[in-house]
């Protein structure tokens, strides 16, 4: 059996391939170059193809070249062979066409390749073929050399096999005319010139060996003439006719006795010897050639006389030859007798044993040949069996087991002539039949009831049976048909889900047309429309999870049958397949496998994408028509929810994210931040426009846990307000009017309670939506901003007077704004931390530095307040001291107005002011009224000179230093007077 040109590289003898494919990539790759935009095929003798032309042919040209003249060269030539034996009309018709381009081709191998490498494989190629030539061998050195070259080089410009326009311009075709330099050429600079002594010996051994050549030619010379007469100068060849030296000479001849007689006078046409005898006499003809034969007698006389010496030597040796001749003889005569003897007990039972071992082999060849008959008889039942049990790829396998052995084994056998075709036939009708059961199997799997709780599994060998033997035929349409159906059942799904959803709203009618059964989704309502958008991701994700499934399954397929990891245990399968039990199947190269595998997957996000894009037109309907601007953050952050969670299940099922659904969601997304934030913002300047600066008088005990909770660096903020909200409802009230966070008091006014259910809120939503935690911080920032901003224009403005109606702005308003903003700085930081845990890049958490702005804004607002207070009582204090003159009584109406007001502004704020902040607010008032004091006494002229009006002034300082005493912070007060006297001249 003669194996397949493909199967191996006769250039590469360790590279082996399993098919054509590989053959012709691997001629591609290391048998070819490209110059140009032409393919050059180095597959053959010396590293180039005869059958292509050397100027190279186009990248379809070369592919047809490869196909016809190296991969299927072995079928055109049984092809040939076997119509040879069936029609002998054609093989006479093609005889003189197939002798004529047999030659042809033997002569431009003798004429263009040297003889190949007796260690090579084309060695055996060219002598089987008749290629080998007697040219020198130019590539194996060791039997070569250049001595054993017989060509010179006027041999070799007068080539009788080409033409004489090739010589012509042999020397300047390449070059030109031009080329060689007429200049002579100097010598070289850095060589010297030999010396005579370099060359002596060499003279002197070349002189040697002439010497002896002249002697040994001359002493031949001598030889040669001593030799006797020389042949021409024989006496015989001058009177003896020369018919008698011919070699043939035989009077029995009738043209030769006609000549003889012709010697003696007669004529050629005389033909009558009666008439010739009488006209000569015998005597006389007798007489001549008696005189021929003494001449011929004497010259081989003279002849013996002259080697005489050498004749006798001969015939002294004779006995000696004739001894060692039947010595000789007997010896043979010996060897003959063994060899027969050889012949008859050695060689004679081998070559019977060989006989028979040949005979052997016919027959075993012949049983074989009938075994492969009776196999391939049973193709087509084994075929049919295999298909009832859904084995695509063994009945593939079987067939083209069967082609190779109708081909290969069974070539010439009459009775399978139309084996191939019906063989072929069966592979259509199997096409056919796997391309309708992988339509009914995604059919049955993609089509099965949805529930929550479906299973995943799937009928894998039922599959896997299918895509092996789509692969096996080498047709990958079925991914097409993958994607359709796939599209087919998220359709079926998308129109089941809008039509029960519809059908469930008695005031709806379902219409039959898909474009109009979308549009009714916006008469439901927006909680039966959200019902109806979970139903359907929800139907849609399993969906896409059986998807992945199926993809998973042909995946795997693809890299096992890359992998060459398939093995075939068919137990019914014939002695085709019995052969090899565990058979490794290569059915597609590894780059093919990438490339399937690469396509499958770009068609599952295909999938995906077309899923969100039929999400889509139902959230656009909605979109359009401004439904999901009227929804209340409950509904959207729902509604969001939704949409995430389709789209990370998609993720997690394609590895991609698809930007339909997200598209929609950013667009929404950024209408509800908006208009949530303007609602809020809005909220909040209405409460701050209406805040009385009044504290609340009671606040629910949720409120206040809330309030702790916050400030606690290891609670969790949205856990502790969801558990605010649900126990919101069924909450006391609180007994007392402030709130304590970290030792310190805090009364509330509404405004500061309805921005800290704001700031929640945007925490809260920050987390269910986290692609918006970013412009939710933002606005949380600004909504901050906002509150300190406007807090400033009301208290420290006084615009609150003309918009809420205050009658003044009294110092309890300013430290009420002034506290409000210090608890406002004091859940800053849990906000914080709630978006340090939302914020993953290095990007987002260089955003959390605005709370650092917020907190420098709030600050320097606190500074103000205080400054405002102590400007106030300034004010006062300065109005009194106007009236204030040293005279008794003692204390003065000024003094003791002054500490009436002092005492009405501690009672006023000393419940909810921190005591440090209240003693240093009461010192700074205090150095206040001792300057405004000083500037008095200064104006009146009154010194410390100890007299009646300095004892006035210290029984009004001593007054009043009794009076602040009474205060709740009286003995913490540092209530210097020294500074009243500083820089006053003494008596």
């Amino acid at each position: 059996m003669n194996e397949k040109p493909w199967k191996k590289c006769q250039l590469c003898p360790n590279e082996h391939f399993d098919s054509p494919y590989q053959f012709g990539d691997h001629l591609r790759t290391l048998h070819s170059k490209k110059e140009g935009g032409s393919h050059i095929c180095l597959f053959g003798p010396n590293g180039i193809c005869p059958t292509l032309p050397i100027e190279g042919v186009n990248d379809r040209d070369y592919e047809s070249h490869i196909a016809k003249s190296h991969i299927f060269s072995f079928e055109k030539a049984n092809h040939n062979h076997s119509s040879g034996k069936s029609s002998k009309f054609t093989d006479n018709i093609n005889h003189e066409q197939s002798s004529k381009s047999n030659h042809m081709a033997k002569s431009y191998f003798l004429n263009t390749f040297p003889n190949p490498s007796k260690n090579g494989f084309l060695h055996k190629y060219f002598e089987e073929n008749g290629y080998l030539r007697d040219n020198p061998n130019v590539i194996d050195q060791d039997e070569w050399t250049i001595y054993s070259s017989s060509q010179n080089l006027t041999s070799a410009l007068n080539d009788p096999f080409k033409s004489r326009s090739y010589y012509d311009n042999l020397f300047t075709k390449d070059w030109g005319f031009n080329f060689v330099d007429p200049i002579m050429v100097a010598p070289f600079p850095t060589s010297k010139k030999p010396s005579q002594m370099l060359f002596e010996n060499y003279i002197k051994k070349v002189n040697k060996r002439n010497q002896i050549h002249r002697s040994q030619s001359q002493t031949n010379q001598v030889g040669s003439k001593q030799d006797g007469i020389p042949y021409e100068e024989s006496v015989a060849l001058q009177m003896v006719p020369t018919i008698f030296f011919d070699p043939n000479f035989n009077l029995e001849n009738n043209e030769i006795f006609t000549n003889l007689l012709c010697l003696f006078g007669s004529k050629q046409n005389d033909d009558n010897l009666e008439t010739f005898f009488n006209q000569h006499s015998m005597n006389d003809i007798q007489k001549s050639l008696s005189e021929y034969l003494d001449v011929v007698e004497q010259d081989l006389a003279q002849q013996i006389c002259k080697r005489s010496k050498d004749f006798f030597l001969v015939m002294s040796s004779m006995d000696m030859v004739m001894e060692k001749l039947k010595l000789s003889i007997r010896q043979v005569s010996q060897i003959r007798d063994n060899c027969t003897q050889l012949e008859q007990n050695l060689v004679r039972p081998i070559e019977q044993n060989i006989e028979l071992t040949q005979l052997r082999d016919k027959y075993r060849d012949l049983n074989k040949k009938i075994n492969w008959i009776a196999t391939v008889h049973q193709t087509q039942p084994t075929i049919q069996l295999l298909l009832s049990k859904n084995d695509f790829a063994g009945a593939l396998d079987l067939i083209s087991t069967s082609q190779e052995v109708v081909a290969q084994e069974l070539s010439g056998v009459i009775s399978f002539r139309h084996l191939k075709l019906q063989l072929m036939e069966i592979e259509k009708v199997i096409e056919q039949m796997m391309n309708e059961e992988f339509v009914k199997y995604l059919t049955a799997e993609w089509n099965r009831p949805i529930t929550v709780d479906s299973s995943d599994y799937i009928k894998e060998e039922r599959l896997l049976s299918i895509i092996y033997g789509m692969l096996k035929l080498q047709k990958f349409n079925f991914i097409d048909t993958f994607r359709e159906e796939a599209f087919t059942a998220i359709k079926t799904n998308v129109k089941q889900t809008v039509i029960e959803a519809v059908s469930s709203d008695d005031s709806i009618e379902v219409s039959r047309i898909d474009v109009s059964l979308y549009e009714q989704t916006r008469f439901l309502k927006i909680l039966k429309w959200l019902n109806c958008l979970e139903s359907l991701f929800n139907r849609l994700a399993i969906l896409l999870k059986r998807v992945n499934l199926v993809y998973n399954v042909i995946n795997n397929g693809f890299m096992a049958v890359a992998n060459n990891s398939i093995v075939n245990h068919s137990n019914d399968s014939n002695h085709l397949n019995s052969t090899n039990e565990e058979l490794n199947l290569k059915i597609i190269l590894q780059s093919d496998h990438y490339e399937l595998s690469a396509n499958l997957k770009e068609i599952l996000c295909s999938i995906c994408d077309f899923a969100h894009t039929q999400c889509a037109h139902i959230i656009e309907m909605r979109v359009n028509d401004g439904s999901l601007d009227r929804l209340n953050p409950i509904e959207f952050v729902r509604l969001i929810q939704l949409i995430e969670n389709f789209v990370n299940q998609c993720e997690t099922i394609c590895g991609k994210k698809s930007p339909n659904l997200k598209l929609v969601i950013q667009i929404q997304s950024n209408k509800f931040v908006t208009k949530f934030h303007d609602e809020r913002k809005n909220n909040l300047k209405g409460v701050l426009d209406l805040e009385k600066w009044v504290a609340v008088n009671s606040f629910s005990k949720d409120f206040e846990t809330l309030c702790i909770e916050l400030v606690n660096e290891k609670s969790n903020l949205m856990a502790i307000y969801t558990q605010y909200k649900s126990s919101k409802s069924i909450t006391s009230k609180s007994s007392s009017n402030y709130i304590t966070l970290n030792g310190e008091k805090f009364v509330l006014i509404p405004s500061v309670i309805s921005l800290v259910h704001m700031v929640l809120e945007y925490c809260e939503y920050a987390q269910q939506i986290t692609f918006l935690s970013q412009d939710l911080m933002l606005r949380l920032i600004e909504l901050l901003k906002f509150f300190n901003s406007r807090t400033a224009q009301l208290v420290l403005g006084a615009e609150a007077l003309q918009i809420a109606g205050l009658n003044t702005i009294s110092a309890r308003t300013l430290i009420t704004s002034y506290r409000s903003l210090t608890f406002v700085l004091n859940i800053v930081p849990p906000i914080r931390r709630h978006f340090e845990t939302l914020f993953t890049t290095v990007r987002q958490a260089n955003m959390l530095k605005h709370f650092d702005e917020i907190q420098e804004l709030y600050e320097n607002h606190q500074c103000k307040i205080p400054e405002e207070v102590v400007s106030m009582v300034k004010n006062l204090i300065n109005s009194l001291l106007q009236k204030w003159i040293a005279k008794p009584p003692v204390p003065s109406a000024s003094f003791q107005s002054i500490c009436q007001h002092l005492h009405r502004l501690h009672d006023n704020i000393h419940d909810f002011m921190p005591h440090q902040q209240l003693i240093t607010l009461f010192e700074r008032i205090h150095h206040t009224l001792i300057t405004s004091f000083r500037e008095r006494l200064e104006k009146l002229k009154i010194i410390n000179d100890g007299g009646p009006q300095h004892g006035l002034v210290t029984q009004e300082l001593t007054f009043y230093i009794q009076s602040l005493s009474k205060l709740s912070i009286g003995t913490k007060l540092n209530l210097n007077t020294t500074i009243l006297w500083t820089n006053k001249l003494s008596p």
